[in-house]
């Protein structure tokens, strides 16, 4: 199964549009044909170009993340049809297929981002954006709030129980 790795980095034009990376475009094409495989749908209309995915605005750490449609039915089947919303994984889910947006691709590979979803991420036309992969899910960044993000979690990590990051270097 593929998944999201690495990051890079982008440009918000002056229309709030942004162009994601052709290897997260990959990603979410492959996962979107598994998908309707899955599900005993035709995938030859799934192309690039029409495919949709989540887009979401995160609070807590002020960026956005994107995923496919498979893994949004995924947070729909935990709910359920009547959550308990004074569980807060319950809650969690409701939140976030409340505020999921579905997306879609211009043909340059490029999406809008909504303006209170700019505003959640910090970002106005012209910044610098990091699209950085979290396996299942990827995440729209400022640069400023990415950079900052990575001091914090570099700093946590060599604090870790493992004492060593990976590569071996202590």
């Amino acid at each position: 199964m593929a998944f999201f790795s690495g990051w890079q980095v982008a440009k918000v034009d002056q229309k709030g549009r942004v162009s994601v990376p052709a290897k997260f475009r990959a990603v979410l094409l492959e996962a979107a044909r598994k998908h309707a495989i899955s599900q005993g749908l035709p995938v030859d209309d799934i192309k690039d170009g029409t495919l949709n995915f989540g887009l979401r605005p995160d609070e807590i750490r002020g960026c956005l993340e994107g995923f496919g449609h498979e893994l949004l039915e995924e947070y729909s089947q935990k709910l359920g049809v009547s959550p308990d919303l004074s569980d807060p994984d319950m809650a969690y889910y409701y939140k976030l297929i409340g505020e999921t947006q579905d997306t879609g691709f211009d043909g340059n590979g490029r999406i809008v981002l909504p303006d209170y979803m700019m505003d959640v991420a910090g970002l106005v036309p012209g910044d610098s954006v990091h699209f950085v992969g979290r396996g299942k899910t990827f995440q729209i960044w400022s640069q400023e709030r990415h950079e900052a993000f990575r001091v914090r979690l570099t700093q946590h990590a060599a604090r870790s129980s493992h004492g060593v990051l990976p590569g071996g270097l202590p």
